[in-house]
């Protein structure tokens, strides 16, 4: 049998092992792929491993997703800078500093303390990437260079 657990600072509740496994079934029950739209069905039932990671108060749920929403608007927008040869470049508009807001990425690079956190998001982004993705052979040499650069943070 498998062993489940949630990835280092989920804010998830229930028993990963039991998500894992119902996950599983889900999954085999839906020939090979689970969506999320089936976890939401099946967690509807309070019994379900799935039911305390949800929120069922429709009103608290409608607000969280307009906040994910306006989250992932925020990060979506890119300014366009011209470079001297005439060509452009989008870089990320905003970036997420502490405690919970955006700030324009000129600003917050030069503030030390909101460079730092920006800096430190960064890295624990590629983390978190190589967590998911660094089991691949074929990206060994990405893999290799992220933990060189981890290492020395």
């Amino acid at each position: 049998m498998a062993e489940y657990a949630f990835v280092l600072g989920a804010r998830v509740g229930g028993d990963p092992q039991e998500i894992g496994e119902a996950l599983e079934r889900l999954r085999r029950d839906h020939g090979g792929i689970v969506e999320a739209e089936h976890v939401v069905e099946h967690g509807a039932e309070p019994s379900s491993p799935f039911h305390a990671a949800l929120e069922w108060d429709d009103d608290a749920a409608a607000h969280s997703w307009r906040v994910a929403q306006a989250g992932k608007l925020i990060r979506s927008v890119r300014l366009i800078t011209a470079n001297p040869d005439g060509s452009s470049e989008a870089q990320i508009a905003y970036v997420h500093v502490a405690p919970r807001g955006y700030t324009t990425t000129a600003v917050a690079m030069s503030d030390e303390a909101m460079r730092a956190g920006v800096l430190q998001d960064a890295l624990r982004a590629l983390s978190s990437w190589q967590s998911r993705y660094g089991h691949l052979r074929e990206i060994a040499k990405l893999n290799s260079a992220i933990d060189a650069l981890l290492i020395e943070d």
